[in-house]
């Protein structure tokens, strides 16, 4: 069994695949945006669709579970992404929504373990 964890705010996101001891690769994303009109964006206007895009993008080929985890609320804006334009499998396999603040890979990767024991 294998499954994915993606830590997100509403600036990048790190995407982590934990398959039994191996954990692959992580890649942040990142997207850009104006430092000086964020301010006055609603927050959700501050996601990107593109940037929702390309986290999907990297999740859209498999069939393992994903869980999300990161401060805010970019985590939800996401799911609710998913749900309007990945109304298929990706969307069905978010498994859980947690808030994590701004932890290091070990510790994203060391939760993940405990939220997915089997893994």
């Amino acid at each position: 069994m294998s499954a994915y964890v993606v830590w997100m705010d509403s600036k990048h996101a790190k995407i982590f695949h934990i398959e039994g001891e191996k954990v692959k690769a992580s890649r942040a994303l990142r997207r850009d945006h104006d430092h000086h009109t964020q301010n006055k964006l609603d927050a959700k206007q501050k996601d990107s669709p593109k940037f929702f895009t390309d986290i999907a993008n990297e999740l859209i080929d498999t069939t393992d579970a994903v869980l999300l985890v990161g401060p805010g609320v970019a985590k939800n804006h996401f799911v609710s992404y998913l749900g309007s334009h990945h109304r298929g499998e990706l969307a069905r396999r978010i498994i859980g929504t947690e808030n994590m603040d701004h932890p290091s890979d070990a510790q994203i990767v060391a939760y993940a373990r405990r939220y997915f024991p089997k893994v």
